[in-house]
């Protein structure tokens, strides 16, 4: 039951994981048995007695309550709060789809056209420079004995490339609106959509389509977006970071293979014979900022010198609570927790896991859903990373969580 694709929406192997896990929980043996089995603490929710009557079957269906709580399908109470949320934004996002273009000029203050305009002038006049690769330290684009360019290299040229890119049309369409509104040339289909995104505090739609794959609103969106630029140049011209913001990346899954192809290439090894080996540092300063970016942490001078691998952070935690160096039960009311950084270490796949992990599957975004690429899986999706859990906790339980880190948050 759990291998069937129900309708689609069983894609790849991390549904099935789920699902063969959800059927685990409500198909027992003592389904056949005298024994009464409740899938909530409240022993509300069990099968029915098995001579009951139909009128006996109605009566006991109409006492259930009328909504259900989270913890009968194996999720922590937070995740009603998720979901209220999720329904709420849907409405709030449907009611601008349907918002009729235009505006009334009644009122004293100022005008639509004056607030767009102060917003792209304030865009314009924090937009960061554009990366010169001419200019990168050269450490970073090292070239190899064998005359190719060091792996993390090829992996900074082509996120330089795809930043520039997206800097050059946001510069641009920002100018090409101010004149819009100003009438000194007409307003386009895509500057018309750009200025009712602005109306809203949501990312125009020619930004997406160049940029990378975020749900943040448009202020915290530009935030992130000089934060992930900082990295980039600080990276470039001053040389490879202790520690690498991954979650700053175009396209994370590339550093991953940069780093595989690393140590590919020093230990002579196939690229499909390494993994690695995920050590969360203890006691490391873990913060976030207003615009849920996971910054560094407080100093560099925290992480210890490694010889293998890279450390990586900037990850947030869903369904989880990170403390003493493992998975833990979510705080009541707190939705997402911050991971310390973690040293991605390559070691042979013949290795065994840790006893007592969770392969915790690492998202871009907390939809966790995107376009099913040629590997099988969602192009929203990285990789699994093994997170310690306590010895008493299956890691059935934090499936059943929905327990997933993430490389940013929606706010």
């Amino acid at each position: 039951t759990g291998v069937i694709n129900y309708g689609g929406r069983v894609t790849d192997y991390l549904d099935q994981r789920c699902l063969q896990t959800i059927c685990q929980r409500f198909f027992v043996p003592s389904l056949t048995t005298d024994e009464k089995v409740y899938y909530d603490p409240e022993q509300i929710y069990g099968p029915p007695s098995d001579t009951a009557t139909k009128d006996e079957l109605l009566s006991w269906v109409d006492a259930l309550p009328r909504n259900e709580q989270p913890e009968v399908f194996g999720l922590h109470a937070n995740a009603d709060i998720s979901c209220l949320s999720k329904e709420a934004n849907l409405i709030i996002t449907t009611l601008i789809d349907i918002q009729p273009s235009g505006g009334g000029g009644a009122g004293g203050g100022k005008s639509q056209d004056s607030i767009i305009s102060e917003l792209a002038d304030d865009l314009l006049s924090r937009i960061p420079e554009q990366i010169d690769i001419a200019r990168a330290h050269p450490s970073c684009v090292a070239i190899t004995e064998a005359g190719t360019m060091i792996s993390l290299g090829t992996v900074l040229l082509q996120e330089v490339d795809q930043f520039n890119r997206l800097l050059r049309v946001v510069e641009s369409s920002l100018k090409e609106l101010r004149r819009a509104i100003k009438g000194e040339v007409v307003m386009s289909g895509t500057m018309e959509s750009m200025y009712n995104s602005f109306s809203f505090n949501m990312v125009p739609k020619n930004w997406k389509e160049k940029g990378y794959l975020s749900l943040k609103p448009l202020s915290s969106y530009y935030a992130d977006l000089i934060t992930r630029i900082e990295f980039l140049s600080d990276w470039c011209y001053n040389g490879m970071p202790k520690s690498f913001w991954v979650s700053g990346l175009f396209f994370p899954q590339g550093f991953i293979t940069g780093v595989y192809q690393t140590h590919s290439r020093i230990h002579n090894l196939p690229i499909d014979c390494i993994k690695f080996r995920f050590n969360p540092l203890q006691n490391a300063t873990r913060r976030s900022s207003v615009s849920g970016v996971a910054t560094a942490v407080a100093a560099t001078a925290e992480l210890p010198e490694i010889t293998s691998g890279v450390y990586c952070h900037g990850f947030f935690l869903d369904g989880a609570a990170w403390r003493n160096n493992m998975l833990q039960e979510s705080t009541p009311g707190q939705l997402f927790d911050t991971l310390p950084p973690i040293h991605f270490e390559p070691v042979h796949i013949d290795t065994p896991d840790p006893a007592n992990s969770y392969s915790c599957p690492l998202y871009k975004v907390s939809t966790r859903a995107g376009i099913l690429s040629t590997t099988g899986v969602s192009t929203n999706f990285i990789l699994l990373v093994q997170l310690p859990s306590p010895s008493n906790v299956p890691p059935s339980h934090w499936i059943n969580r929905g327990v997933g880190a993430l490389c940013m948050l929606d706010s």
